[in-house]
This record gives structure tokens, sequence and C-alpha cells, in this order.
């Protein structure tokens, strides 16, 4: 099997906390966003992984990529691909079609953060439904986070009694859409709605299907479509197989075998029954994520039953801080600087971060080589790499130098 890892259109503001300006070189779950998707990929023998990238970003991913090697089983093969920052995801598939040979792909992204998820599941959800791709969706645990309170709700419609999907509504789109389509109502269908799920941006799907994906570029409506968008274009057959027969090389499970014998697992059915779903239950994070907020939260969530644990706080092995300073429930990466009478809590700072004596912040995330002067007071800030605050500032719920790439030299 391969994977396809898609890095060249990445969320502009959690780009921003990075000097690389690359989403996947951001901290996450004991390495970084794209280690932890190669180590899922691995966890499952899946060693064969095309990261598409902006051409900006391959120098940072090839030192990414030689730092990380000798981690990595041998027969890993992990390669770039170049694309322009806009390109379509159609367009990515159409430069990848002479680099892909296997019968199965898995695609998602770098701002996926994901713990725990059991690939084998997806394969077998596909093989059994005899589906064509497979979309991963999560229930968010709002319990305890407000910042996952706080994400607008989308619906899935779903055939009832199973996970054949039948439509996708992202929150954008339920402003467009008030009642269910007449098409899927008809004709008997037994339709269940939920709103307790949200689209992971994880999935599995056939070659056939990315093939079908790949012509439909030459449709100007759809060329500029995400996989988020195409998901609902593969309305599931209703006249489901209750015993769909299968067949292989004789092995139980395909993951279970040699990378190079995976691809002799097959369907034998002629008829695929369009996309399905997979709804990750386990506890950990299973999330897209688009705001530095958001990504914050993957992180704290991630590293709450890590044993890096001190005093319910998350810090590297080279920060001792001053006995004055007070830090609860936040997350500090190395190479930070903090100062005696500073007061931390709930926030995340990234490499580099120096934060100047009688400073007190709450609910924050500073980007990479952050500087917050002496005396300030910042609630439910966010500030981009290499940023400086002036000293006594007294802010609460702002965005402190990003920049909008719509519009030229413009702050959000």
């Amino acid at each position: 099997m391969q994977a396809v890892i898609l890095a060249h259109s990445e969320p502009s503001e959690l780009s921003q906390l990075t000097i690389s300006s690359c989403c996947g070189l951001l901290p996450f779950h004991n390495g970084t966003l794209l280690s932890n998707l190669i180590d899922r990929f691995l966890e499952s023998d899946v060693c064969e992984i095309i990261i598409v990238h902006q051409d900006a970003h391959t120098s940072v991913l090839e030192q990414f990529i030689n730092d990380h090697r000798p981690e990595w089983p041998k027969h890993m093969e992990i390669s770039l691909c170049a694309v322009p920052a806009s390109c379509p995801v159609l367009d990515c598939f159409q430069r990848l079609r002479s680099r892909i040979h296997s019968e199965y792909i898995f695609l998602t992204e770098t701002t996926v953060a994901v713990t725990d998820l059991n690939l084998r599941r997806l394969f077998l959800t596909l093989i059994r439904n005899r589906a064509e791709l497979v979309a991963v969706f999560s229930s968010l645990s709002t319990t305890e986070s407000k910042v996952l309170k706080s994400i607008p709700r989308e619906l899935v419609l779903l055939q009832n009694h199973s996970d054949a999907l039948l439509g996708y509504f992202s929150a954008a789109e339920i402003k467009k859409h008030s009642t269910v389509p007449r098409s899927l109502i008809q004709a008997g269908s037994d339709v269940l709605i939920r709103s307790d799920l949200r689209e992971v941006g994880f999935y599995l799907f056939t070659r056939s299907c990315m093939d079908i994906l790949t012509r439909s570029r030459d449709d100007t409506g759809s060329r500029k479509k995400t996989m988020a968008q195409f998901i609902s274009n593969f309305p599931s057959n209703n006249s489901r197989l209750t015993n769909p027969i299968v067949t292989g090389s004789g092995i139980g499970d395909p993951f279970e075998n040699a990378s190079g014998e995976m691809d002799n697992f097959y369907m034998t059915t002629e008829q695929s029954f369009g996309a399905f779903i997979y709804e990750h239950r386990d506890e950990k994070v299973c999330i897209k994520l688009d705001d530095p907020f958001l990504f914050a939260e993957a992180v704290r969530m991630a590293f709450q039953k890590s044993t890096i644990q001190k005093k319910g706080n998350y810090i590297a092995d080279s920060f001792e801080p001053d006995p004055t300073v007070v830090i609860r429930s936040s997350f500090v990466c190395s190479g930070c600087k903090i100062e005696p009478g500073v007061e931390i809590i709930n926030s995340l700072l990234l490499p580099g971060v120096t934060v100047r004596q009688k400073c007190s912040l709450q609910g924050c995330i500073l980007g990479e080589n952050v500087t917050v002067e002496e005396g300030c007071k910042l609630k439910n800030c966010a500030a981009a790499t290499g940023q400086r605050v002036p000293a006594e500032t007294i802010l609460e719920a702002e965005m402190l130098g990003f920049t909008d790439p719509e519009l030229e030299g413009g702050q959000t």
C-alpha cells in the first residue's frame, strides 16, 4: 500500500507559528505533526509515502527525512513531490499518477492530528463494504474542552444501520442547506442524520477511485474542490450485500505481511458501492487543525497521559524554570527562556520563546522566537513567529503579527 501526505496548502495562521512556515514540523505527540503521521503508517506497515509540498519547503523536508532516516526501517521509502501552494488536489493526483502503483492509497494532510488510528480497520471497512472510498470521521469530546465546544457542527447523512455515506455538509455548507436533498429520501431511503461527527481529513480509497477523481479535473466546477467536498460524490448503493465475498492471497490480514504482499489482497466483485465512513472512537486525538488555538488544544490532549509530565505541565527536558515561575497546564518547548516572576497558565510556548519578568500569560499560543517584554498581561492571545510584544502590554483575545495572504501587508 501507498500513502500520500498533502503538505503544500496549509492554513496560513498555523504556518505562521513556525520559522520554516511548514506546518508539518510543528511539535506534536513526542515529535512533529508530520512524524506522527508517518508513525501511524509505519505501525501498519505502510512504508511507501509520498509527501506533496511547496517548492519553498523542499530543503527543510529533505533535512527532516535525513534526520529521521536512522529511526525508520531500511525498506521505508519516502519521496517528495513539489507543487505550487495553490495546486488543487485533483492536479496533485494528476502529477502523482505515474508514481502510484498500489491498488489502495491512503491520503491525509500534515494538519491532521491523530493518535491511535488503526489503519487495518479502514482497510477492512473498505473491503467488507466493497467501497471505493473510506473517510475517517470522529466525534469530539466536548466535556472538558471549551475549544472543542466552539467548533461549528457538521452534518453527516448515513444509511440507517450502516456506515454508508449518503451526504456530508461541512459547517460552511450547512448555512446553504436547510433540508435534506430530496434525492436522498426518495425510493424508501432510510437516512440517519448525525451532527456529532466531524470529518477528519484522513482517507483510504481504491486506485479506480483516484482515477475517477483525476479525470473529473476536466470539469471546471470540480477542479478546485477539496477532498472533503468530493466524499459526497460517491453515494453508496442502497443494495449492499450482507456478506460480501472477498478473496485474497490466502492471508487473513494483509497488514501482517510484508509490504510487497499487500497488493495481492483484492476484491472479486466488479461492482463498487461508493463511500463509507470509519468512525474513530478512540479516546485520544483525531482532528483536522485549522487555527492556532485548535492546534494548542490538540497538543494538550495528546500529551495528557504522557510520561514527561511535570506537575501537570509538558516541559522540555532542557528547560528548568526559576523557582518563582508559576507554570500550570502548559506546554513549554526547548530553547525557551522564562525570567523570574512569570505566570504561565494553559498556554503553549513553541521553541525559542522568551518571556521577560513579571509577565502573565493565560490561554496563549506563542510562535517560535516570540519575545514578550517585561510586565505584559496576555489572555487568549496568539503571536506569530518572531513577534515582539512591547513592555506593559495588556491584551485579550488578539492575534498578534499574523498576516492575511490575500491582503498585502494586512493583519488579521
